[in-house]
């Protein structure tokens, strides 16, 4: 992996522990596996999505550039996952560390492992607005639409707010 010629849109997300310096960490190891990062959004507050009784995620967008292909990239961002201490992988469950593949390219990707564009991105609040804030006029491939217009579309009630960084 030497030229980082794909870019690739992830949802960083925590709600267990130190969620800030989970993020942080993400950010740092996704570089020493050799993504370039080349922005990111600032840091949202967000509801967990369709589950009671859990913190609050932390939730963070970044843009990177990559050669791994988006199986690879997978791969490592699990690694990722894991390292950082997660142990499941059950959906809508509390994590230290969930890394989303939301956009690959201009790639559309249906296999077993993985769904890009993301299956669910346009449904969500908590992906849409920390995207919006880096990557708004990109255009979903599958439902071409930008993600200013997505946001508009979404119909999601649930609360997201930009964390305060006093």
């Amino acid at each position: 992996m030497t030229e980082r010629n794909h870019t690739a849109y992830l949802l960083l997300g925590s709600n267990l522990g130190n969620r800030k310096q989970q993020l942080e960490e993400a950010k740092i190891n996704l570089e020493r596996e050799g993504a370039a990062i080349n922005t990111y959004s600032a840091y949202y507050e967000t509801e967990p999505w369709q589950v009671e009784g859990q913190a609050n995620y932390l939730n963070q967008a970044l843009c990177i550039n990559t050669a791994a292909d988006p199986l690879e990239l997978l791969a490592l961002t699990q690694n990722i996952e894991i390292k950082q201490g997660r142990t499941n992988k059950k959906s809508n469950q509390a994590r230290t560390l969930d890394i989303d593949i939301l956009l690959y390219d201009n790639e559309i990707l249906e296999s077993e492992l993985l769904t890009i564009p993301h299956p669910r991105m346009h449904m969500r609040n908590f992906t849409l607005i920390p995207l919006m804030e880096i990557a708004g006029e990109v255009i979903h491939p599958k439902l071409h639409k930008s993600i200013e217009e997505l946001y508009e579309m979404c119909s999601d009630p649930s609360e997201v707010y930009l964390l305060d960084e006093e």
